[in-house]
């Protein structure tokens, strides 16, 4: 589980963490992103449906660029 946190800094060092970040899963294969919620996460479906959202055409689920626009493919 990761969270990203805001910080003022002074010459790249933190020094007053100003916002707190909300904590996600993300995966170490292929960089998928998950929220996580008070209930625990929802992990995707093995046989879910991944579409470009540029294009719109089909991906398969360990694609992280489409094939067919290049563009990467958002969580």
């Amino acid at each position: 589980m990761k969270r990203v946190d805001h910080y003022i800094s002074i010459f790249f060092l933190p020094v007053v963490r100003i916002k707190k970040g909300e904590p996600f899963l993300e995966c170490t294969a292929c960089g998928q992103m998950e929220e996580v919620s008070a209930q625990g996460w929802d992990r995707p479906l093995p046989n879910r449906q991944y579409q470009c959202g540029a294009c719109g055409k089909q991906l398969e689920q360990g694609f992280r660029f489409c094939p067919f626009c290049g563009k990467e493919r958002s969580p």
